[in-house]
């Protein structure tokens, strides 16, 4: 539940500072209730303005993403799924580790801070064009992607090896589980056939999922 702005009407409505508080919930149904009362008293333009336009703009936007990690050998990989509803294409999307449960890097040469195998990045086959190759330093935690014609209903997948950074790891350090990767962040940007930009940003849960969505147009 929030609450919208204080209304308030001139000698007009009846009085000369009638003010009315109203509640209005995530599906603006108590204020629904309350139209025929505020049309006569001229207070609907206004409330209009303060909750149901902002409600109606923020449900408006659709972009989503789904990012699945798999722990495989030799290397890692990730898929992202563009998922949103209607035209939105994925600009760009920036995967940082900071902050995971397993204090994860990527090991993407010999030696550094990684262990055993190693992998740099590696785009897979892919309707989507990745505008250029990300270079990811050994031991860096962030990873950088900008993508052309990454519409809604296209996927792309691309391999990097991470290895965790915990003095006890329960499959060793070579090897990353679901709950190792738990608290990494995404931010996907996304332009909609409106040129209108939306940011998305999401976590990774325990099943080594992160989904992005709910965000408002800005």
């Amino acid at each position: 539940m929030r609450r919208s702005h204080l209304c308030y009407c001139d000698s007009s409505c009846g009085s000369n500072f009638l003010t009315g508080l109203w509640l209005m919930n995530s599906a603006g149904l108590a204020i629904s209730r309350r139209l025929p009362f505020l049309w006569r008293r001229g207070c609907l333009p206004l409330v209009l303005m303060s909750t149901v336009i902002p409600f109606l703009s923020a449900q408006a936007c659709g972009p989503a993403v789904i990012l699945d990690f798999v722990e495989d050998s030799p290397t890692d990989s990730f898929r992202i799924r563009n998922v949103s509803a209607g035209a939105w294409a994925l600009t760009s999307l920036s995967l940082q580790l900071a902050g995971s449960m397993g204090d994860l890097v990527f090991d993407t040469a010999a030696g550094g801070e990684g262990v055993s195998v190693y992998q740099p990045f590696e785009a897979m086959s892919s309707d989507v064009r990745l505008l250029k190759t990300p270079q990811v330093r050994d031991g860096a935690r962030t990873l950088e992607l900008e993508f052309g014609a990454f519409w809604s209903g296209r996927d792309f997948d691309f391999t990097i090896d991470l290895d965790d950074r915990l003095p006890e790891s329960g499959f060793g350090q070579t090897q990353v589980s679901g709950a190792e990767i738990e608290g990494a962040i995404a931010i996907a940007v996304f332009v909609g056939a409106d040129g209108v930009r939306s940011v998305q940003k999401g976590a990774f849960g325990p099943d080594a999922q992160a989904i992005l969505n709910g965000g408002t147009c800005a």
